[in-house]
């Protein structure tokens, strides 16, 4: 009640010295968390009244500058008589919201929204922890995440180990809260950094390393040996496995103890980062020594073994790699055979005559030892046509002999050019095969396993050589692009193939191109309602490629104005709908500073239907019958397009005589003339009311002017105690 008296008091004030007036145009303040800020309120001619300031969740703060609130860190400023700003120190997130300012007893009110931003803050409890395990094949699924305003943008990094002492950090080109690599290799293990920003410093991070653990594989070191009784033998087993597995020696299933002392066993262990290497010595051979020796490891995933083999000196044993060896015509021709068992000579054979390295300086004969192993390799330079024929590698010692046979064969087919290409410059590729291997198709060119497309910039071209009796067939690629890259293949109707890899190491730093042939093209017109629409943005960019569709909505201050309605596709499917007639925009990026567009214009055809009517006449008129004229009906259908119209055809659909019928006419309406009357008089007990109103307005007027005359009496008062 005493409220609403001095609101009332207030309010006849305000009626007497005028009212205040507030600037009450809204207003948004963006702050950041931390800082301090202050919210404006601006009134003129406050007089009697008071400023109430109330916080978002309407509570009271403030009345002029004493405060109601109980956080001290809200206070009211008034530096000037018109000004009762509140301030906030060390704003909270949950701070922001709409602060009003308002004048007790008046109408009107200010508006002040608080909006917080805070820089990016990672979130430990629902983040990957720092160390992250994960099986070799499995995903690695590594999550950050972050909270703050504007909302962070995630960035994934890994360090990279290099030779220099500063380690490089890759960008792993990922944004988002959640990294995952599927199918993890070992080699993926290290360290990985996620970095949340949002322009607001300090960025943060969280390292998270990783390991990637896989069950043992052992890689054998001379595995098969020969040796003469009396010498030493040493084996060397290298297992790898995370984690390091245990590796151990067996001969004949059982485990040859590491700790045993023994004159006869030696055993020695090397640990690396990810490898274990087990070396096993075995002195004085004798006739027990012999036989099949076994390294195996074993972690928690599983296990690996290789078998090593020693066997005691007797007839020499050849091995070869292939019995069948194809080069082509101008090349050199290696052959090597590996021999064990300690020969006294390795000789080489051709067509059963004995080569000679002083009969040619064409042929070049090498012995060497590996180990327990003679190897001798033969060197033919520069083949010719006699050179391809058959090969026989002989070898004796005491004991015996062995020899081996090595067909040599000129190669049916051949694939030769460079595995490199640059943006911009030409490149030849050439596939030759003999002529019984061609068949009556020739060579065919493929790309990728699919019929290579020829072009006005992809050509090729067809040579025979009598001499040699081979085909040659050149493929020519001008001004090569990114798309070129890939694996070309020369195929024969007899299915002989032959591929050669060609990549482009060398591009642009700023690159893009849509290619228009493979695009769709400028103009489309369909059919209205004939099936789905696809636009094709054949895109090729360094260093990555950035796809964004876009409408045409018109043009604004003589620029044109697009919307974009889709992205991250080369195709765009749409519906055929007169509705989605217009000009569509692919826009191609880099994700740097060049881009290209293409604009396709869509023009969807439609069917309109139309009636004219027509009046036909007979042609004999009868003279005893009235005339009538029959209008009739006709549907034209017209083809519209939604660009340009078509010249309509119209054609007749149904006709149909119109029946002539009679309409009856209404009656006219007749309306009453307008009679004024008289102005009544008033009756006694009227004016009896009228007199009773002006007595209660003078009652209404004495009681304000006495409230009036209390207020000011009241206001006096309050400003001299």
């Amino acid at each position: 009640m005493l409220t609403l008296i001095i609101s009332v008091l207030i309010g006849i004030l305000n009626s007497v010295f005028g009212a205040p007036i507030l600037n009450d145009d809204a207003l948004t303040i963006t702050s950041i968390k931390g800082k301090q800020v202050v919210l404006p309120c601006v009134v003129k001619n406050l007089g009697f009244s008071s400023i109430i300031w109330f916080s978002p969740n309407g509570g009271a703060i403030a009345k002029d500058t004493n405060l109601y609130s109980q956080d001290d860190r809200f206070s009211v400023q008034h530096p000037y008589k018109t000004e009762y700003n509140l301030a906030i120190e060390n704003i909270r997130e949950s701070d922001a919201g709409v602060y009003i300012c308002m004048v007790l007893g008046g109408q009107s009110e200010k508006h002040v929204t608080l909006e917080i931003q805070s820089p990016p803050t990672l979130d430990t409890q629902r983040s990957t922890p720092n160390l992250k395990i994960v099986m070799e094949g499995d995903t690695l699924s590594l999550k950050c995440a972050a909270t703050g305003k504007p909302e962070p943008v995630i960035s994934w990094y890994r360090t990279v180990e290099t030779d220099l002492p500063e380690q490089t950090k890759e960008d792993l080109g990922t944004t988002g809260p959640i990294l995952s690599i599927k199918d993890i290799a070992r080699e993926a293990a290290g360290s990985y950094e996620c970095v949340a920003s949002n322009n607001l410093p300090p960025n943060v991070s969280r390292e998270i390393i990783v390991v990637v653990h896989y069950k043992p594989q052992v890689y054998p070191q001379n595995d098969q040996v020969t040796k003469k009784p009396g010498k030493n033998v040493i084996f060397e087993c290298v297992a790898e496995g995370y984690p390091l597995p245990q590796v151990v020696w067996k001969r004949n299933g059982n485990v040859i103890s590491r700790t045993e002392a023994s004159y006869k066993f030696r055993q020695d262990v090397y640990e690396e980062k990810d490898s274990i290497i087990l070396s096993l010595r075995i002195n004085d051979l004798n006739d027990n020594d012999f036989g099949i020796y076994t390294c195996e490891a074993e972690n928690k995933y599983g296990s690996a073994s290789h078998d090593y083999t020693l066997e005691k000196t007797g007839a020499p044993k050849i091995a070869v790699a292939s019995s069948l060896v194809r080069k082509i015509k101008s090349e050199n021709g290696d052959l090597e055979c590996r021999v064990r068992g300690f020969p006294r000579s390795v000789v080489w054979f051709k067509n059963g005559q004995k080569l000679s390295p002083t009969a040619s300086r064409r042929y070049a004969i090498e012995t060497y030892k590996e180990d327990d192993i003679t190897v001798s390799s033969l060197t033919i330079v520069s083949l010719e046509a006699s050179d391809f024929a058959v090969y026989v590698c002989q070898a004796d010692n005491e004991f015996g002999s062995d020899e081996m046979e090595i067909r040599l064969e000129q190669s049916a087919i051949e694939i030769s050019g460079p595995e490199e290409g640059k943006v911009g410059k030409d490149i030849t590729l050439v596939c030759n095969a003999t002529t019984d291997s061609i068949g009556k198709d020739g060579i065919e060119w493929l790309k990728n396993g699919q019929r290579l497309i020829k072009s006005s910039r992809i050509t090729t071209s067809r040579d025979i050589n009598t001499d040699d009796h081979r085909i040659y067939s050149k493929l020519f690629i001008n001004k090569m692009k990114l798309g070129d890259k890939g694996t070309y293949t020369c195929r024969t109707s007899n299915l002989l193939v032959k591929s050669h890899s060609l990549s482009i190491t060398q591009v642009p730093d700023d690159f893009v191109n849509i290619d228009k042939a493979l695009s769709s093209p400028k103009d489309i017109i369909r059919k209205e309602n004939s099936g789905p629409i696809k636009l094709m943005c054949k895109v090729e960019a360094f260093p990555r490629i950035m796809i964004f569709w876009y409408k045409y909505i018109g043009e604004s201050d003589g620029r044109k104005q697009y919307t974009e309605i889709a992205s991250g596709d080369e195709m765009l499917t749409l519906e055929s709908h007169r509705s989605v007639a217009g000009t569509y925009q692919c826009r191609a990026t880099n994700g740097k500073q060049s881009e290209e567009t293409l604009d396709i214009d869509v023009d969807i055809q439609f069917v309109t239907t139309t009636v004219a009517t027509t009046t036909t006449t007979p042609t004999t008129m009868p003279t005893t019958e009235k005339i009538t004229k029959k209008p009739t009906t006709t549907t034209i259908k017209t083809l519209i397009s939604t660009k340009k119209p078509i010249t309509p055809v119209p054609f007749i659909v149904t006709t149909k005589p119109i029946e002539k019928t009679t309409k009856k006419r209404k009656p006219k309406r007749t309306s009453t003339p307008y009679i004024p009357t008289a102005e009544p008089e008033y009756r006694e007990s009227d004016k009896e009311q009228v007199k009773q109103d002006n007595r209660n307005k003078s009652s209404v007027m004495a009681t304000n002017y006495i409230l009036l005359t209390v207020t000011v009496v009241f206001a006096f008062q309050k400003l001299y105690s």
